[in-house]
């Protein structure tokens, strides 16, 4: 399986909506907001399911996750729709002690792992390449090392253009460490410029550094040159409050911060100034939500709790469209009758999906009926030789979730060998279980519509070259 792959998954709207979430600040208008659930993933296939992860790392340029998996002494790599791909353990990489934080070299792909008082540097498959040497900085041995971040985002005037830099959020001087990848001390801030606590989750971009710092209940934004600017954050049980926040992500894009929050169990959704827009969790969604991490390029929250899924979805704005006065209008003439399209290239068409199947409950078993639908399916796919398919199964939400990953699994599986024992290529083909699918429709016919497996059309192939 090649590790780097760097096509795109669409997201359809054929995903199940979970709930439709009215939240906004007390000064600002009401942002509807549809939140979908889109699937969870616990990469059992790397021959353990995930344990305790204490950090989730989107690349969105490689299209890759990250999973700090402590539980298991581990880290992680899955691709953006939670298909493993990897892992390697912590003596692989050399790690010594709890690893705190990661992050990636953004032009080599190096894995910079953080300790409390190393940063051990692991090539892209996993193993020890060097430590960073840290003694340049001031009160080295007082290191308590909460958070690290890599970018060559050139916010110091002592830094050489183009130099990629790591900032250490240290809470044993409570300060922000700014050095270059070979250790060399460029500069830092600290108490006096207004750091109270703890530095977690450190994000730097152009306009500055910004970290959570749970002790103080509050987000920090401090310029490039260290000194600052704002904060926000409240102890508050009512929306948009914090509880126990325990670790922060950036959407570059929408530029917006979220903020697990483990004892309030929520994921809550602030602009750039700190208002909140919209939060979603509770006990029923999650059990001590750990981390938090975002795809701007995908539009994926990923989450992480004590379960060992990491629970993926998508929040839709859909703002009030304004209502125009009614005109009576006189009736169109009836459209020109279109020439008929067969039932998969109509579905292609509107939803870039073949025709789904669906399974009985417990049941991975293909019938008649289906082979018939999928039969059809095959068809369409010999005519359109140069497209790839994605083979997702799903179940009801009835089941624990380890369960309905396995089951799902198996029902993707099952449809995939039947289509390549149709005459499809293997290779154009990959298979996934997303486990249950939650939704507010309790019925017997939409719990039907749950146990399915649909097909997401995601790569043209490129003809090869003569």
């Amino acid at each position: 399986m090649t590790c780097r792959r760097k096509y795109g998954i669409a997201i359809l709207s054929s995903f199940i909506a979970l709930s439709v979430l009215f939240f906004s600040a007390a000064n600002a208008e009401p942002i509807p907001v549809r939140l979908r659930y889109l699937f969870g993933f616990n990469a059992k296939t790397s021959g353990a399911p995930l344990g305790w992860v204490d950090r989730i790392l989107v690349d969105d340029d490689r299209s890759e996750v990250y999973l700090l998996d402590n539980g298991n002494k581990r880290i992680v790599i899955t691709d953006t729709d939670g298909v493993f791909l990897y892992a390697f353990n912590h003596a692989d990489a050399g790690i010594k002690d709890t690893p705190r934080d990661i992050a990636l070299d953004p032009q080599k792909g190096d894995i910079y792992i953080a300790e409390a008082k190393r940063i051990v540097v692991a090539s892209y498959r996993g193993m020890f390449k060097r430590v960073v040497d840290l003694s340049n900085i001031p009160d080295s041995k007082k290191l308590d090392i909460q958070s690290i971040f890599i970018t060559s985002v050139n916010l110091s005037a002592s830094a050489q253009a183009g130099e990629n830099l790591i900032y250490i959020g240290d809470g044993g001087k409570q300060r922000v460490v700014v050095i270059s990848t070979d250790g060399k001390f460029i500069h830092e801030f600290g108490k006096k410029e207004g750091i109270e606590n703890n530095v977690k989750s450190l994000y730097v971009n152009e306009k500055g550094i910004t970290f959570v710092d749970p002790a103080a209940f509050g987000v920090f934004h401090f310029s490039p040159e260290g000194k600052f600017q704002s904060r926000f954050g409240a102890v508050s049980s009512l929306f948009g409050g914090f509880s126990m926040p325990v670790g922060m992500a950036v959407d570059d894009k929408k530029e917006r911060i979220l903020v697990v929050d483990t004892n309030r169990m929520m994921v809550i959704v602030f602009d750039w100034n700190g208002a909140p827009l919209f939060e979603f969790g509770g006990p029923n969604m999650f059990l001590w939500p750990r981390s938090v991490a975002v795809s701007s390029k995908y539009g994926r929250i990923y989450v992480a709790d004590n379960t060992g899924i990491i629970r993926v979805f998508e929040a839709i704005e859909e703002p009030p469209q304004p209502v125009a006065e009614a005109k009576p209008e006189p009736a169109p003439p009836p459209p020109a009758p279109e020439p008929p399209k067969d039932e998969v290239s109509k579905m292609v068409e509107e939803e870039q999906r073949l025709l789904p199947v669906f399974f009985a409950v417990d049941s991975w078993k293909l019938k008649e009926a289906d082979k018939a639908i999928l039969n059809k399916d095959t068809e369409w796919l010999k005519k359109n030789p140069k497209v790839k398919i994605n083979v997702r199964g799903y179940a009801d939400e009835r089941g624990s979730d380890a369960y309905n990953l396995n089951l799902s699994g198996k029902r993707a599986k099952a449809v995939m060998d039947y289509l390549i024992k149709q005459g499809v290529d293997h290779e154009r083909l990959k298979f996934a279980g997303f486990g249950r699918v939650i939704s507010t429709d309790k019925s017997e016919e939409a719990m039907r519509r749950n146990r399915r497996v649909d097909f997401l059309v995601v790569k043209t192939i490129e003809p090869a070259a003569e």
